[in-house]
């Protein structure tokens, strides 16, 4: 018993030793350095000197730091005796930043419970769990997002395809690809052959989704189309599958791997025709440039890449699309 009261005393005075004698180095290198900052002046001269040289050294009018001069001879000292060097500062924290996500089939959707599931939300998960970035995550429609970021009021989007004018006001990381269907009611399916021979049919209409963009050949096709007035205009994805099943418009468009979730619930079939085989997008995370600084940008983007290497944003692909999809969604040069 006494000899465990003495074991004890004897660390803890092993303690406090160290501490003395860390403190008594650390005290020694600063008298050491401020003597050769000094260099032989007044006290006066010498105190000034030392200001110019850091601005952190103690004076009369302030608490002693450490100045960058005092910092060799300490380290070395700290190692010649064993001991730790000082703790660095944390690393400077990455956000809060607003992901603004939309509804677009299996990208993102509500699941029977009304939570959000998809490809977009499952990305930006990994993406804050990745980077250490502080993301929050809402819903809007395609249209305000594209406003909001045009305007610098939002930071992060997904799904996005990059043109001149949006590369202006953000970075486009792409994250998968795909190309955009004709999506048209099956009995009419062998109505029209071609983006020609659609625009040829001066009655028919077609419904777009206010914002989004599609491809060099289908865009240009819906500049002639909305030149004759036969474009309507709606807000998400899934009101222009309801137009088109309505039979208030003739042609939509959109991705394969939208289709069979909103199929589902759907009692009219449709068709999907390929019309525009060259127009391959690519989804991408879309960074605003006026929100969000350099050093995040290159650790958000760091952090996409690297779950892009290690196969971690083909598992969230998996998760949502099709396996027969799969493969045309995956970016061919992800890794």
């Amino acid at each position: 018993m006494v000899q465990g009261q003495h074991a004890a005393a004897g660390a803890a005075f092993g303690g406090e030793e160290v501490k003395l004698q860390h403190r008594a180095i650390v005290a020694a290198a600063g008298r050491a350095a401020v003597a050769r900052a000094g260099n032989g002046s007044s006290g006066y001269h010498s105190e000034k000197h030392r200001e110019r040289l850091d601005g952190r050294v103690a004076t009369r009018h302030g608490p002693m730091r450490t100045p960058a001069l005092l910092l060799v001879p300490l380290l070395a000292l700290l190692t010649l005796f064993g001991l730790p060097p000082p703790a660095r500062a944390a690393e400077p924290g990455c956000g809060p930043f607003t992901v603004s996500l939309y509804d677009f089939g299996r990208l993102f959707y509500r699941d029977a419970q009304g939570q959000g599931q998809g490809v977009d939300k499952d990305l930006v998960d990994a993406l804050a769990q990745r980077s250490g970035c502080k993301l929050s995550t809402i819903v809007d429609s395609r249209a305000r997002i594209w406003d909001q970021l045009a305007r610098g009021t939002l930071e992060i989007t997904t799904s996005g395809v990059a043109t001149p004018e949006r590369e202006r006001m953000a970075e486009f990381w792409p994250y998968f690809r795909s190309r955009n269907r004709a999506v048209v009611r099956a009995a009419q399916a062998q109505q029209w052959a071609s983006l020609a021979d659609f625009l040829a049919d001066r009655p028919r209409r077609v419904a777009v989704v206010k914002g989004f963009r599609h491809g060099q050949s289908i865009d240009a096709f819906l500049d002639q189309v909305r030149a004759e007035h036969r474009v309507d205009e709606v807000a998400s994805f899934e009101a222009a599958y309801r137009v088109l099943i309505a039979g208030r418009v003739d042609l939509i468009f959109g991705h394969p791997f939208n289709m069979p979730g909103l199929e589902a619930g759907m009692a009219a079939p449709v068709a999907l025709l390929d019309w525009a085989p060259q127009d391959e997008v690519q989804g991408c995370l879309v960074v605003s440039t006026s929100r969000v600084g350099v050093a995040d940008r290159q650790r958000l983007q760091a952090a996409l890449k690297s779950l892009l290497r290690d196969g971690s944003v083909d598992t969230i692909l998996a998760r949502h699309i099709r396996p027969e999809l799969l493969t045309a969604s995956r970016l061919a040069d992800a890794r």
